[in-house]
């Protein structure tokens, strides 16, 4: 069994070369160079500068990656109704639920995303950090969880042929609506929505911030959030007064996706 650690959207690029390591040891790597994609091209790896770092962790082998956002959506869980995917399932759930390992845990820990991949025989999970702005947990989080994983699951006897690979949700994480919308209300926003108000029949893609709730309505208020996308096209200049002052409600119901909007021009 190969268990990697991906730190996606927990603290920026790197890069891993791939190779699962043995024994007690659990080799970080980072090189400079080209980018290189896997072979099912939903993960791209990034190398940077030379370091290798020991942690001492048994299979488990820590690489950087970003997930395609489809594999890795809150909620969703899909074993493929394979057995090996229902017992990943179990140990997960397990490890993250035991309260000595809680005392472990940096974050307060939960499941986001499961999926079982038959044709490649992996596993993507996802972990959610509640006590954490973006909900990513840290790097040492995620060594915990693929450690008491790792551990649990060869004491159940699981296939040595299945690779499980443990990542945050990403620092643009998809979110879950209504209930993502609160948690994460102070935060950037990429919302897609149907706008009744128009005869456009496309559904628009804004940069927002949540101004507030009607919840007896099932309705959110946004506001456009302060990014290049919504100021004038000339560097510099600030959102107009109209624009600071826009709103809109949106029902839940005409809300396609929304997904945490990080301003790299800041």
């Amino acid at each position: 069994m190969d268990v990697r650690v991906l730190a996606s959207g927990s603290g920026g690029g790197g890069g891993g070369d791939g190779k699962k390591k043995k024994k007690k040891k659990t080799k970080v790597n980072k090189k400079k160079g080209a980018k290189k994609e896997d072979d099912d091209s939903d993960i791209v790896w990034e190398e940077e500068e030379e370091e290798e770092e020991e942690i001492e962790d048994e299979d488990i082998n820590v690489v950087y990656a970003n997930y395609d956002e489809k594999d890795v959506q809150g909620g969703n869980i899909d074993t493929a109704s394979t057995p090996w995917g229902e017992l990943a399932l179990e140990c997960v759930r397990a490890v993250l639920a035991d309260e000595k390992n809680m005392d472990e845990f940096e974050g307060n820990l939960k499941l986001f995303a499961f999926k079982a991949i038959p044709s490649t025989k992996r596993i993507m999970i996802s972990v959610d950090d509640l006590d954490d702005q973006y909900g990513s947990p840290n790097l040492d989080d995620l060594i915990a969880v693929s450690r008491k994983l790792n551990e649990l699951a060869e004491s159940k006897g699981f296939p040595d042929d299945v690779a499980i690979e443990v990542a945050s949700p990403g620092a643009e994480r998809k979110l879950t609506i209504p209930e993502d919308l609160s948690r994460f209300r102070e935060l950037k926003m990429k919302v897609i929505y149907k706008d009744n108000e128009n005869d456009n029949l496309e559904n628009e893609t804004m940069i927002l911030n949540v101004e507030d709730f009607e919840e007896e309505n099932g309705l959110v208020v946004f506001r456009l959030a302060d990014v290049q996308e919504n100021r004038p096209p000339k560097k510099g200049m600030p959102m107009s007064k109209k624009k600071k002052e826009w709103r809109k409600k949106v029902k839940y119901a005409d809300i396609a996706s929304v997904n945490l909007y990080i301003d790299t021009a800041n």
